[in-house]
């Protein structure tokens, strides 16, 4: 039984290396054109492929330390991180912690506070650009008027 157990921990480290050298295939023999078919997505078609497979392989293979996170989040979470295109730090320890259905969740809410990011960002970059036409005093003046407007119910604050 024990011998089975180490079988099968042999066969699963090979798998990740196998995804990964699957992928620097795939890339070569498409860059290169060394299919017989008519496209390349026909020769997928004939391994038995899907061009969505193919592609994660590819990305997974190009990726510095593909083996490394396969072994440490697993293909799945991989795929989630790369569907998103955040393999940031803190991205790929939220997979380590969490389950598939918690990191799409979480990745979902990073999105969220990214666009509320980019959204804050566009108006302060708006803002400059004012602020560097204006002298200060006028600035100031229109900047209390339109905040005594928002908060005389035209807008709330929060």
């Amino acid at each position: 039984m024990e011998n089975e157990i180490e079988r099968l921990k042999e066969l699963l480290r090979k798998s990740k290396k196998n995804i990964i050298e699957i992928g620097r295939l795939l890339n070569y023999i498409r860059r290169n054109k060394l299919y017989k078919e008519r496209s390349f997505t026909e020769f997928l078609k004939n391994l038995g492929i899907s061009r969505r497979t193919a592609e994660y392989y590819v990305r997974i293979s190009q990726l510095e330390n593909a083996e490394e996170m396969l072994e440490e989040i697993g293909y799945t979470k991989l795929i989630v991180l790369l569907q998103a295109n955040n393999l940031s730090e803190e991205a790929i320890e939220a997979a380590k912690q969490l389950s598939v259905s918690k990191l799409k969740e979480y990745i979902q809410a990073q999105k969220k506070k990214d666009k509320e990011k980019e959204k804050v960002e566009k108006v302060k970059r708006e803002l400059e650009k004012i602020i560097k036409k204006t002298d200060v005093e006028t600035f100031k003046k229109a900047f209390i008027e339109v905040i005594t407007t928002l908060k005389g119910g035209v807008r709330k604050w929060t």
